[in-house]
């Protein structure tokens, strides 16, 4: 009999020591337009979650890693995050704004695939 997938996800977290993540790496980026987001990048699932793309909410926004050349890039039908390094481009509905990781930030995908 296979074991619940949470359970072995509980199981693989508590076997951790004190050099494990505390969880998947996560970039403050200043945006034009006087815009802050937070994007966590999940290597695993492969998901970026950005937080901060509504104005006044925490409302996160989901976004798939997507092939890319060069970089970084995850997006839906709507939104996207693309970027190499520091720098970044965030897309919603065709507006696009330039952004930048803030220092003290942990690398962007880009970054840490650079190392």
């Amino acid at each position: 009999m296979r074991a619940p997938l949470a359970a072995v996800l509980l199981g693989l977290s508590a076997c951790g020591g004190a050099d494990a993540p505390s969880g998947p790496p996560s970039v403050a980026y200043a945006c034009d337009r006087g815009v802050s987001v937070e994007a966590v990048f999940n290597p695993v699932s492969r998901i970026a979650t950005v937080i901060g793309l509504v104005q006044g909410t925490d409302e996160a926004v989901l976004l798939p890693q997507r092939p890319s050349a060069s970089g970084f890039l995850y997006a839906t039908d709507r939104v996207s995050l693309s970027g190499k390094g520091a720098e970044a481009t965030i897309t919603v509905d065709g507006q696009s704004i330039r952004c930048r990781a803030i220092e003290g930030s942990a690398p962007s995908p880009g970054q840490a695939e650079a190392g």
